[in-house]
């Protein structure tokens, strides 16, 4: 039986772009985003010069994303089969983390209604840099294996849209300055089960792509916000104690009340405390 989850909306300036993990314990976040669109303008030459004309940049939001993916997706044969290359009513653009306080990564995927579509084959975000500037407070003795503890991460990172490897044309990436972080409250002392309340968000990102028609542009101003909360369950050790940072937490399994319940999770990377 998996924990029922809940969302929260998300407020976003820029334009988002993410990829989806296995069904783990994990909390959604639902995705909003905008951002400007600058095209290469049209090239003209009438035998004596040559004019080229002033790029006219334009908005792309959440509802663009969305469009461009139910084409590819489409085409791909993974969209929703009721609606080819269109976007199902009330649809979302969702993105989980790869594990609790792990931010190597970000997974997309589509949801309507109790419908879902795995959109990693063609978004994705992972890490672009190689520094990692951390905050945070937590048990020295579980870490954030149990509530409460926050934990933020801050990290360059690269979203990328690609629609190539599936027969399309469409690909472009946006870099960033981008915050990761994960918030877990008090357990439930009978329950075992805490609210854990998960966010991304990357500001003034920049990139660039080619459209459909081969057109170049490039991308500015991008801000991408996501927010979701969730009832999780508390992390411990499969096999050997938890470290005595309260991070090193690899081959974690969630605890919870029935053994229909427990959950496998992946493992984990080593977390570094933070510089004293």
């Amino acid at each position: 039986m998996k924990a029922k989850r809940f969302f929260a909306g998300l407020i976003v300036s820029g334009f988002s772009l993410l990829a989806l993990a296995p069904a783990q314990a994990q909390v959604e976040q639902v995705v909003t985003d905008t951002g400007k669109e600058l095209p290469q303008g049209p090239i003209d030459n009438n035998g004596v010069a040559t004019v080229t004309q002033v790029a006219k940049p334009f908005t792309v939001s959440t509802k663009t994303l969305l469009g461009y993916l139910a084409l590819d997706e489409t085409f791909a044969g993974k969209w929703f089969a009721k609606y080819p290359n269109k976007v199902p009513p009330n649809a979302k653009l969702e993105i989980i983390f790869p594990f609790r306080a792990n931010f190597s990564g970000l997974s997309y995927r589509v949801v309507s209604g109790t419908n879902v579509v795995d959109v990693s084959n063609i978004l994705s975000a992972s890490v672009a840099g190689t520094n990692q500037l951390q905050s945070g407070t937590h048990s020295d003795a579980k870490g954030v294996s149990d509530g409460p503890f926050t934990y933020t991460v801050y990290q360059e990172f690269t979203i990328s849209y690609d629609a190539r490897p599936v027969g399309g044309k469409l690909w472009f990436q946006v870099t960033g300055l981008a915050t990761c972080s994960a918030t877990g409250g008090k357990a439930n002392a009978k329950t075992g089960k805490f609210l854990e309340t998960d966010t991304f968000s990357l500001i003034d990102g920049t990139g660039a792509g080619v459209d459909t028609t081969g057109t170049a542009f490039s991308l500015s101003g991008v801000t991408v916000s996501a927010s979701g909360s969730g009832l999780v369950g508390q992390l411990q050790p499969a096999a050997g104690p938890v470290s005595g940072d309260g991070y090193s937490l690899s081959g974690l399994q969630e605890i919870s009340t029935g053994a229909s319940d427990t959950q496998i999770l992946a493992p984990m990377p080593p977390l570094q405390p933070p510089p004293q």
